[in-house]
């Protein structure tokens, strides 16, 4: 029996672990929903060994985070994408060709097509089962931009000066743009 070690190094956050565990095994619980709630019983449940009365007991729940379940991973149509229902074989030769597969949008050429998707790494941004984020994201919003792109000085770019509610999404595609090379959106600035 061979068995597969995952090292992982020490400056590795809680999600980067979330997301390669997961990737391998299901069932691998959120950082998120590690926040536990404590509970206290009205009811005596055990008995406290020093004194002979009734302890009250500590239940410790975890709350369910809310989920955005990917369609075929919702409706337990594995075979949709893996080989083997619950195998790590996939159905096409690489990630890139398995979701353009689906999401149809993605296979016209574009002028500018950020860098993850050009080479096909969808994964950098989604996670391909299910997510606490919506469209299935690595990441709450500005975190899964400025955790490549780093966070930008809006006191010194006009561009953004005005932009302190909105997100980066807002203005910029995060997947591609005819448009501009900062994959601006055709309704921004009037372009």
């Amino acid at each position: 029996m061979s068995a597969v070690l995952i090292t992982l190094q020490p400056k590795c956050e809680e999600e980067q672990t979330y997301r390669i565990l997961s990737f391998f095994f299901d069932g691998v619980p959120f950082p998120s929903s590690r926040e536990e709630i404590v509970e206290i019983q009205t009811q005596p449940l055990t008995t406290d060994d020093s004194t002979g009365q009734p302890a009250l007991a500590v239940r410790k729940i975890k709350p369910e985070p809310e989920l955005f379940l990917h369609k075929p991973y919702k409706e337990k149509k594995c075979d949709n994408c893996h080989k083997t229902g619950y195998g790590q074989k996939m159905t096409e030769a690489s990630i890139d060709i398995l979701c353009k597969s689906c999401h149809k949008n993605f296979v016209a050429k574009r002028q500018y097509t950020h860098g993850p998707v050009a080479v096909g790494q969808c994964l950098v941004c989604h996670n391909p089962h299910r997510s606490s984020y919506d469209n299935l994201l690595i990441r709450p919003g500005q975190e899964l931009c400025t955790f490549c792109h780093g966070e930008i000085n809006r006191e010194n770019n006009p561009g953004h000066s005005l932009t302190e509610s909105s997100t980066c999404v807002s203005c910029h595609s995060p997947h591609f743009s005819d448009v501009s090379v900062h994959y601006l959106r055709e309704n921004v600035y009037g372009k």
